[in-house]
Parts: structure tokens; sequence; C-alpha cells
């Protein structure tokens, strides 16, 4: 790392960052895309799972399923949240919008991997939501 002229702070390498935290921060993008991404669609397969009280469930519903996973990365944490927000807001699509989500995560770790600051590709997000609402209206 080197030292900016204008203060005493390390300027970060982006890209060194990424590939120091990308081997503990990939895990959780295949863990939650193999737990709902096969109950999608109309020949969405079933999961069976083990409430927190024990009970055994039935389910093909994301948010059923990703409320009753348990997540200790803060990122997946995010995604869980996203799903209730979508659930509670809308009643369905969570499964869609967290793939949708995962897939936004995913296409920024090549950006921030080839040293573009995390702040620009928020400036860029804003900026296509900005675009699609107008679009939309």
């Amino acid at each position: 790392m080197e030292i900016s002229k204008y203060s005493n702070k390390k300027n970060i390498d982006w890209g060194k960052f990424y590939i120091e935290t990308e081997n503990s921060q990939v895990e959780f993008f295949t863990e939650i895309t193999k737990a709902i991404k096969s109950t999608l669609g109309p020949s969405g397969m079933e999961k069976f799972l083990q409430k927190k009280t024990g009970e055994m469930i039935i389910t093909n519903d994301g948010a059923t399923i990703l409320n009753n996973l348990i997540f200790f990365n803060p990122i997946s944490k995010i995604i869980v949240e996203v799903a209730k927000s979508q659930d509670f807001e809308i009643g369905d699509g969570t499964t869609s919008v967290c793939l949708f989500s995962l897939e936004l995560l995913m296409g920024i770790k090549s950006l921030i991997k080839d040293g573009i600051h995390p702040k620009k590709n928020f400036q860029c997000f804003k900026k296509g939501s900005f675009t699609c609402n107008s679009i939309f209206k």
C-alpha cells in the first residue's frame, strides 16, 4: 500500500483487499443460491426443512426456506432481510428478488477485483435505479 500525499492514511488497494477476503466471502453466495434456486418456477422442487422448534416442513417458498435457515455471514443476513421485506410488502417474488440481489453482488465481485472502488459501484447502481424509475413512470 502506498501513502497518500494528501493525508497520513494509507490508500486501500481494493483488488488486493478483495483477494484477501474472497475466500471467506464466496461461500455465502453459493450457500443461499443452492438453498433457493431449485425452488424457482413452475417445476420448482420442494425442500424438507427442520424448523428451529424441531418440526419438519415441506416447502418451495423462498421466504420460508430463508427464514428457517441459520446464516452467520452478515451479507447472507441482509439477503434474508430482503426476502422478509419483499414478502411483507408484496407477498410474492421472494426467491426472484434474492436471486437478483445475489447476481448483482456476484457482478460487483469482478469490478472490485479489477480495483474499482465500492463507492463508484454504488454511484453506478444509484444512477441505474434512477434511470429505471424514470423509464417505468
